[in-house]
């Protein structure tokens, strides 16, 4: 151990018993070796104790099946991993995360597991202990579907076991030799429907971590051969025979189609509606990888190059870093010097957290480095770092200038799929369909809730605010002020709306109102105001959370929005039956005086609609199961969202308002699908 008390990372790489050839430069491996072993060091830098010794016990999860590890499924589980040994501190490590003895290091079978690689931001300048890991846990080829299947069930369930440390690990479980025939694995990446082979290969190539097993054949390929990749591979092999079961080969990314660059667009387009900051320097990446078709120089081809060279400094060879500094040079190229801007925002963005709390590590050193190259001074630095004292006014302007630069990459990128995509008409098409979509997750329209603060990582949580009812004949309008009530009518909310439910949900969808923020109320009547306010603030803690207006990120960007959740808040103005009205009449007798209905979308989208009824003659709550099963129909999706009924003023009323979703329930069903005939579905249930 050493003084931190954390056990010190040992990877196995591949041993060596050959006498190197003179066709392959070995000096070069060993560069990229040295290279994946500090990367390994600066990942469990990034991470907790215990996240850390995840990273050290998966490979051994994988190597063994044994029953007392996580995730063993039986003794038929492909495993073991060609050329890895688990350490006696691996093995030790591996003891204590899961409170296994005596684990046999030996491992008697077959070795049916080619590798274990991670990808992405892992090990990087953006790389924190809340990042994810995407994880490549790569097969031999011979393995027969049923127990590839077994092997995708493990990864499942360690994934799980991770969960509980606090760490998000994805899996992806496929064989290297089906990717290089065409394969793609199943990621979630691919979801958008358009294939993205050689573009994640080529992340795959100058990002990718070693944690056990064989290294990439790629390492050895000469620069100028890449066109012949594969009669490269073969000279190589032919040469040195044994080294055949020494490599992985997942194949040339010397040509990546131009229709792959529409499916990559249309994925990114997707994937920035709910991590927009995240998405913006990959899109530019794409703009500048397009910019120059045919003759573009991957990311992948300059990381390789720069190792051939003898260069092995982490801090130059940073895939992040080197992903910014050709979007840089792409727009300083172009003279865009707005969209430049906002890349270096979202790189701060991204890792910016480094700057005040890791002190002297070797991130603050990076960004030092940039900062100086930016001629940024501290105040502007200390400006875009210091997230929880960032204005609503600063965040609206950031968003408009994201929403420019996301605009702006679509149409470069959509121009280019035009001459460029041929047959990839499908991808043509979805980029349409995402453009409608990009418009309107960040346009601000009636009824939809303004959600301004997705994807920044600004803490915008208030301590204490104060909601006023604003005086007025004929309105309903509440403002939502900073601090302790206003000492006049003269200060300036943040926010006004026209009912109590939708300035609450905007602030809870944002982050304002957290758990923990106290809330006064300015109103006429405010000890019961502010009891609907709590009443309101623990449905929408209990139905909702803020990862909603993220979308199903997992689901077909092309298809259009259907509604996830729904809540009618009901202002009853006196006690609603128990029972479901007999006919239409009586519903109209007992309608309620006012329905707020909230829902969210698969896009992300988020709706308020507040409609009032005074008389209580059913009109508040025959619009907003209109409005309902309007958003409901448009989807063309044969399932209904799961609704809740909450009664504002007598939220202790359960049998009314259980009543109540039944009744909207039945209606839903009674409605002909296509058709809003509300009346008619009324009258079927009534």
């Amino acid at each position: 151990m050493n003084d931190s008390g954390t056990v010190p990372l040992c990877i196995a790489m591949p041993s060596r018993s050959h006498p190197p050839q003179p066709a392959v430069d070995l000096s070069v491996e060993g560069r990229f070796l040295a290279i994946n072993r500090a990367r390994l060091l600066r990942i469990r830098e990034l991470l907790s104790p215990e996240q850390s010794r995840f990273v050290d016990t998966l490979p051994v999860l994988f190597h063994l099946n044994d029953p007392a590890l996580p995730g063993f499924l039986s003794k038929q589980t492909p495993a073991g991993i060609r050329e890895y040994t688990p350490t006696w501190i691996e093995l030790d490590v591996a003891e204590q995360m899961t409170g296994a003895e005596h684990i046999r290091p030996v491992f008697m079978g077959s070795l049916e597991i080619v590798g274990i690689y991670l990808l992405g931001s892992t090990g990087t300048i953006a790389h924190s202990a809340h990042s994810d890991f995407d994880i490549w846990i790569c097969h031999a080829p011979d393995l027969d579907e049923p127990r590839v299947e077994q092997l995708r069930r493990k990864a499942e369930s360690v994934s799980r076991w991770a969960k509980q440390l606090g760490l998000d690990a994805h899996f992806f479980v496929f064989s290297p030799d089906r990717f290089r025939g065409g394969e793609r694995p199943q990621l979630s990446t691919d979801s958008s429907g358009s294939a993205q082979r050689y573009l994640l290969l080529d992340e795959f190539y100058r990002s990718a971590v070693i944690a056990a097993g064989l290294p990439p054949v790629w390492w050895l390929t000469p620069l100028d051969e890449q066109g012949d990749y594969a009669g490269c591979v073969e000279t190589i092999y032919l040469q040195s025979p044994e080294r055949r079961g020494q490599y992985v080969d997942f194949g040339s990314v010397a040509q990546i189609p131009a229709a792959e660059f529409s499916g990559a667009t249309l994925w990114q387009l997707y994937k920035s509606l709910s991590s927009p900051y995240k998405s913006i320097l990959k899109l530019l990446l794409l703009e500048a990888y397009v910019s120059s078709y045919p003759a573009y120089d991957l990311l992948s081809l300059q990381y390789k190059r720069a190792v051939c060279a003898g260069m092995v400094d982490l801090d130059t060879l940073d895939p992040y870093l080197l992903m910014y500094r050709r979007v840089e040079k792409y727009l300083m190229e172009r003279q865009d010097w707005q969209r430049l801007e906002v890349a270096r925002r979202c790189l701060c963005l991204k890792v910016g957290y480094a700057w005040s709390r890791n002190g002297d590590g070797w991130r603050r050193r990076c960004l030092e480095a940039l900062f100086s190259a930016w001629g940024w001074d501290g105040d502007q630095v200390s400006r875009l770092c210091d997230r929880d004292n960032v204005s609503l006014h600063t965040i609206y302007g950031e968003r408009r200038e994201l929403v420019k630069a996301l605009t702006t990459s679509l149409t470069v990128l959509a121009e280019f799929a035009r001459p460029h995509a041929g047959g990839a008409g499908i991808a043509r098409r979805d980029l349409a369909v995402l453009s409608k979509r990009l418009h309107e997750a960040y346009d601000r329209t009636a009824n939809k809730l303004d959600i301004f603060n997705r994807g920044s990582g600004t803490d915008l949580r208030e301590r204490q605010i104060c909601l006023h009812a604003l005086p007025g004949a004929n309105t309903r309008e509440w403002a939502l002020h900073r601090g302790a009530p206003p000492a006049s009518g003269d200060a300036t909310p943040i926010k006004t709306a026209s009912g109590l439910v939708e300035i609450v949900a905007w602030g809870h969808f944002n982050g304002i109102v957290g758990a923990e923020t106290e809330i006064s109320v300015v109103a006429p009547d405010p000890q019961s105001a502010l009891q609907r306010v709590d009443t309101i603030r623990q449905v929408l803690d209990k139905y909702f959370s803020i990862t909603d207006c993220h979308g199903d990120e997992e689901g077909d960007a092309r298809v259009n929005p259907r509604v996830t959740r729904a809540v009618f808040f009901l202002e009853p103005g006196r006690a609603l039956a128990h029972e479901i009205p007999g006919d239409l009449e009586r519903l109209k007798i007992h309608g309620p005086e006012s329905v707020d209905l909230v829902f969210t979308t698969s896009w992300g989208e988020l709706y308020c609609h507040h409609y009032v009824d005074e008389q209580r003659q059913g009109k508040a709550l025959f619009d907003s199961l209109r409005e309902y099963l309007r958003a409901c129909l448009a989807s063309g999706d044969a399932s209904w969202p799961k609704i809740k009924v909450c009664l504002v003023s007598n939220p202790g009323e359960n049998a009314a308002a259980g009543a109540m979703e039944r009744f909207i329930d039945n209606v839903s069903l009674a409605s002909d699908r296509g058709r809003l005939d509300v009346v008619s579905a009324l009258r079927a249930v009534c």
